[in-house]
């Protein structure tokens, strides 16, 4: 009676798209050993093909459920990217706070501003609202209020040509940044951990280090060859949910002008608003740092919140 091995379309329904040459390969017909029968027993046969498609299934199974994580971590990456020139979308509020510290790491000098993004006259416009934490006199509100609209009414008084350069300088700076963010998931070498919940959600936390051999396509990124740390990622949403990365040793920028001491750290949390749009929450950057002869230490702590989806008029300049 002939018998086909078949045991992987069972055992394991997943690996099916990429085993499937395998599959036909394994395919044996055991009433017609041939010349193989002549020299290994039935009985031997069965017990050699059971321990090689075990062997194949196993090492199928371990690819499908441990796949290299890079293209997921340059989606994570791009949709963060993305994320962030949505926030042209939102009406929201921002505090920045920013502390000088001295070399023991104690804070030295602190100042905080509060500001409501929003839009004047269909332009987008930033306004203070609150500083060191106090919030404006009536007075000093009706100002920036006032200094917002005249920014707006400004800008749609520029020519065409001059908005063009506004908004490449814009560009450029934001190029920039971009592919120092798309270089993140190329640099580093990322490892799995076990699932987590967070906020109620599953979450895939990801462990990194520096790539071996990877050589940085911009200066910025060299920052990558002495950095490690953890990434949490919405299963479902394959967004990014958390960061903390932090510098394991000094690492030298462009031609000794700059460098970035050990234990300088980032740490920032995005969250999922009811629409099922993903913002930033917050996010702290603590730095030692020379450029040229300066010595810089600072700690920036950045907290975004109320934010609300803006459906009025834009004005393009048609």
């Amino acid at each position: 009676m002939a018998r086909k091995i078949v045991v992987l379309r069972e055992t394991a329904p997943a690996v099916s798209a990429y085993s499937s040459v395998y599959l036909i390969a394994f395919q044996i017909d055991f009433t017609n050993l041939g010349s193989i029968s002549a020299v290994l027993s039935s009985r031997m046969v069965h017990g050699l093909a059971t321990v090689v498609i075990f062997m194949f299934a196993v090492a199928c199974l371990r690819a499908q459920q441990d796949p290299s994580p890079r293209p997921l971590i340059r989606s994570v990456v791009e949709q963060y990217a993305r994320n962030t020139g949505s926030l042209q979308d939102f009406r929201f509020v921002r505090r920045v706070a920013r502390a000088e510290l001295d070399p023991s790491g104690n804070q030295k000098a602190w100042t905080a501003s509060t500001s409501k993004a929003d839009f004047e006259e269909g332009v987008r416009a930033t306004w203070l609202i609150a500083r060191d934490d106090r919030p404006l006199t009536a007075n000093e509100q009706r100002k920036e209020e006032w200094e917002a609209r005249r920014a707006a009414r400004e800008w749609r008084g520029k020519t065409l040509a001059q908005r063009k350069e506004i908004e490449e300088k814009r560009s450029r700076k934001a190029r920039t940044e971009r592919e120092f963010l798309l270089e993140l998931p190329e640099a580093l070498e990322f490892r799995s951990r076990p699932v987590e919940i967070r906020n109620g959600r599953a979450t895939l936390v990801f462990d990194f280090e520096p790539r071996p051999g990877y050589a940085p396509k911009s200066r910025e990124a060299h920052v990558f060859e002495g950095t490690r740390g953890t990434m949490w990622v919405d299963r479902e949403d394959r967004q990014l949910v958390s960061l903390h990365a932090e510098t394991f040793r000094e690492v030298t920028m462009g031609l000794f002008l700059a460098s970035v001491d050990r234990g300088s750290r980032i740490d920032l949390n995005q969250v999922r608003l009811e629409s099922g749009a993903w913002v930033p929450l917050n996010q702290t950057v603590r730095y030692a740092a020379r450029i040229l002869f300066r010595n810089l230490k600072r700690q920036v702590e950045t907290q975004y919140r109320d934010f609300e989806p803006y459906s009025g008029p834009v004005w393009r300049g048609d």
